[in-house]
């Protein structure tokens, strides 16, 4: 079976940066749930998942990150069963500047469960936008 991904969709949105050892990586991760109306079985995980080098920064919804890493991004489906009427919405914005900078702004209007991930990389110049909503 086959996920519809137009589903409307509820979001919890949290951002998490961790430390690993004294390597000075940085591993963040904002996770979203999608899924739709009434009745999803599935989910969709949207995983950009990184080791961010050096110097991280965050400000309330905005992050910057100067880095020189390395990106992936995956995509896929887990199964799960979740009712939701919420009315929210995700703005995601993501750039990467030139001198390897990521601009990530984040609007939640509640917390519900939520998964993705983030992880950028090297003079890759990436803009991303999505804007989820109820």
């Amino acid at each position: 079976m086959r996920a519809q991904m137009h589903a409307y969709i509820y979001t919890y949105i949290h951002i998490c940066m961790c430390d690993f050892m004294h390597a000075h990586t940085t591993y963040i991760y904002i996770c979203i749930y999608l899924h739709k109306y009434i009745l999803c079985k599935y989910i969709l995980c949207k995983y950009i998942h990184t080791y961010l080098c050096t110097y991280t920064h965050a400000l309330y919804k905005q992050t910057y990150i100067f880095t020189n890493t390395h990106t992936n991004i995956h995509t896929y489906i887990l199964h799960s069963c979740i009712k939701s009427n919420i009315h929210t919405y995700v703005h995601i914005y993501i750039h990467t500047y030139k001198h390897m900078c990521i601009h990530i702004h984040i609007h939640t209007h509640m917390y519900k469960h939520t998964y993705v991930h983030i992880c950028i990389q090297k003079y890759m110049h990436l803009y991303t936008h999505i804007f989820l909503h109820t």
